[in-house]
């Protein structure tokens, strides 16, 4: 049970939700002055929808829950549709007044969810930072890409980043038969299980219908050492890059 005086934290991870969804709901709402009803309607909201989210059910990104957010912004209470859906980006807090006790005019869904965004490009791109660094104290060549297709899924998912440690040639073989980021042609990188088979290497997808990939020369082979997950990246938007 959710406390007022208890605020959930910040969410930035997908892979362990702190606080079920329902309750994230019940909080954002909690933190109107309004119950429920009065909440609901104020702002031509079902009374009866907004009960079975806070109860946990019946959720998907309908105009019912845009327009749950609207009315929390409405009240001065900043909330964003990936918090409460997801557990990402920033838990729901109210804005300040201005002098004349009046709240500046609510900030739209759309720019919330930049927002959010932007915060989580900033997180990210803060690991990736991190990561070369303590990879640059321990004398490590990374490389960090960020997936752009499905052949490895579910395992891997498109948008993950992925960082890894090119190992020396005489060591490849002890990676055998291990999901690896292997530089096929320079600058060049695949995300694929790596076999030996004599002098040659195998590229095999988890996609059953993705084919072999069989190769006797490639430039490198890298061991996967940290991953993360970019939650508000659409496929649209996912390349697979090289970050230097």
């Amino acid at each position: 049970m959710i406390k007022k005086s208890d605020p959930p934290k910040s969410g930035t991870e997908n892979t362990k939700q702190s606080l079920p969804i329902g309750d994230r709901f019940r909080y954002a709402r909690e933190l109107c002055p309004l119950n429920r009803t009065e909440f609901c309607d104020k702002y031509g909201l079902n009374c009866y929808t907004v009960q079975s989210w806070e109860l946990g059910r019946s959720f998907s990104r309908t105009t019912n829950v845009t327009k749950f957010i609207e009315a929390l912004a409405a009240e001065g209470i900043l909330c964003t549709e990936a918090w409460l859906m997801e557990e990402v980006g920033p838990a729901p807090y109210l804005r300040s007044p201005t002098k004349d006790g009046a709240f500046a005019p609510p900030i739209t869904p759309r720019q919330l969810k930049k927002k959010s965004k932007n915060l989580v490009e900033s997180l990210v791109q803060k690991e990736v930072t991190l990561f070369c660094e303590h990879s640059l104290k321990m004398g490590m060549d990374e490389v960090v890409i960020q997936i752009s297709d499905e052949v490895m899924v579910p395992d891997y998912e498109v948008g993950e980043f992925i960082g890894a440690w090119r190992v020396p040639n005489d060591q490849i073989d002890r990676l055998h038969y291990t999901v690896c980021l292997i530089e096929v042609t320079p600058n060049h990188f695949l995300v694929r299980r790596l076999l030996r088979e004599g002098d040659a290497y195998i590229l095999m997808a988890l996609n059953k219908e993705v084919p072999l990939i069989r190769l006797n020369q490639i430039t490198s082979v890298a061991e996967i050492i940290w991953r993360r997950r970019h939650p508000n990246l659409g496929k649209e938007q996912q390349k697979d890059n090289l970050i230097e």
